[in-house]
């Protein structure tokens, strides 16, 4: 199907439309397929659906529907054209890394309020999780297809959420009070949209007037639908921790002291959030769960009689070696407060093999290989090696069939900085198949 409108615009800065658009949020309005990426949405024009693709390095915009025309001339807005971060030059080792590294990250700006504000209001006070399926059925129900060649669902109109009584939202998951904010703002829709003309203080004031719209649904909707890089959703449940966690290894923190530390980027605080949550530097506290054998077995030895803290920290095997080693680098700065970080694990972890040999077995050709392999490349610190071992080392599928064993190296490997020296201070193989080869990372000296 041919689009309605087409257009080509070459980006000022570097773009990565993924990681620009992920701010948007999931629904049945939003696609990522392939190197393009869909949206169905309402423009003042009417309905259109806009596809975004990279080609040579500009981005093609192609769009169908009423709105095809307005969607084509405001795509580079959309994709962060407005976005300056010329300003912004963090001093913190962690955010000027994230920033050097995370290359092609913009804040978009989608100029659409109300489409902004109503998965912001079905998002307070429940999970990430609830609130995605809660918006996902709400929109399948009382939305429409969108026009164009791919199956997507434009949101609710506001002229449908202002005729909905509020008790049939509760098939939702949204209770009468969410129900009732989003209706009242729908009543009030043009009054929402007004605030594009606005400064971005006459914006919040506008908002802040709608009843059921605080601070955190503010800072939400003006991060999306304006753009705003100094927007702080405060009173979220999980981002003080994260912030907390990212600026000065804190695993508890508060709205007050993400405020204070967030204040020297004043301006850029949103910059600063969207790299830290891309990142995935997040932290929360499993009251429930005892220690690990992983954890006890060690320090049973290394502390017996149990007179220190300890904080055991899970890994995360969907996402892989390099998060690991970010994850390290967060915890970095405890080491000024004399906090030991201990990556337990096995150097080759295979129970197939382990429970097929016997005590004494000689070892395996594999699992002594990528052992000699790991030790080879810790000691000339070859960081591309390590985080693709998987690709890199001999058998390394076969060495660790799955990588929990294996991520808390990166971790403690990441804590101790690139140029730590590496000291393998235990060298062995248990029955031929489980490499206890362990290391000790020194910080304080390259040799």
């Amino acid at each position: 199907m041919a689009a309605d409108a087409e257009a080509r615009f070459q980006p000022p800065r570097p773009l990565d439309l993924d990681l620009t658009l992920a701010a948007l949020g999931s629904s049945p309005s939003l696609r990522h397929d392939g190197g393009a990426i869909w949206r169905a949405t309402r423009t003042p024009l009417g309905a259109a659906t806009l596809q975004l693709e990279k080609d040579n390095g500009s981005i093609v915009a192609r769009a169908w529907g009423p709105g095809a025309e307005w969607a084509v001339v405001q795509a580079p807005v959309l994709c962060g054209e407005q976005d300056d971060d010329s300003g912004f030059i963090p001093a913190h080792p962690l955010i000027a890394r994230l920033h050097r590294e995370i290359r092609g990250i913009r804040l978009p700006r989608t100029l659409a309020v109300f489409e902004a504000l109503v998965p912001s209001v079905v998002l307070q006070q429940v999970t990430t999780e609830e609130a995605r399926a809660s918006y996902r059925h709400l929109v399948m129900a009382l939305g429409e297809p969108a026009p164009g060649p791919v199956r997507l669902t434009l949101p609710p109109s506001p002229q449908v959420l202002a005729q909905t009584p509020y008790w049939s939202l509760h098939r939702f998951g949204i209770e009468r009070r969410r129900a009732e904010v989003i209706i009242r703002a729908a009543r009030s829709a043009k009054r929402l949209e007004e605030i594009l003309a606005m400064d971005l203080a006459g914006a919040y004031r506008r908002m802040l007037a709608f009843p059921g719209v605080g601070p955190w649904t503010a800072a939400k909707v003006a991060m999306v639908a304006l753009g705003d890089a100094d927007a702080v959703p405060v009173g979220d449940y999980h981002l003080p921790h994260s912030v907390g966690y990212a600026l000065e290894g804190t695993p508890r923190s508060t709205d007050e002291r993400m405020l204070e530390l967030l204040e020297p980027y004043r301006g850029h605080r949103a910059r600063v959030i969207r790299l830290i949550t891309t990142a995935g530097i997040t932290v929360g506290i499993d009251g429930c769960r005892g220690l690990d054998h992983g954890a006890w077995v060690p320090l049973r030895h290394m502390f017996p009689v149990a007179d220190v803290p300890i904080v055991q920290i899970s890994v995360q095997p969907e996402r892989g070696t390099a998060h690991h080693v970010e994850l390290g680098r967060a915890l970095a700065p405890l080491a000024a407060d004399n906090v030991l970080i201990v990556g337990s694990g096995h150097a080759t972890h295979n129970l197939r093999d382990f429970f097929s040999a016997r005590a004494g077995s000689s070892p395996l050709t594999y699992a002594r290989d990528f052992a000699d392999w790991l030790h080879t490349r810790l000691l000339s610190r070859d960081i591309d090696a390590l985080v693709r071992y998987r690709d890199a080392a001999p058998s390394a599928e076969r060495a660790h069939p799955t990588e929990e064993h294996f991520l808390p190296l990166f971790v403690a490997w990441g804590a101790a900085g690139d140029a730590a020296r590496a000291e393998r201070i235990v060298e062995g193989l248990e029955a031929g198949a489980l490499s206890m080869d362990s290391y000790a990372f020194h910080a304080d000296a390259v040799r």
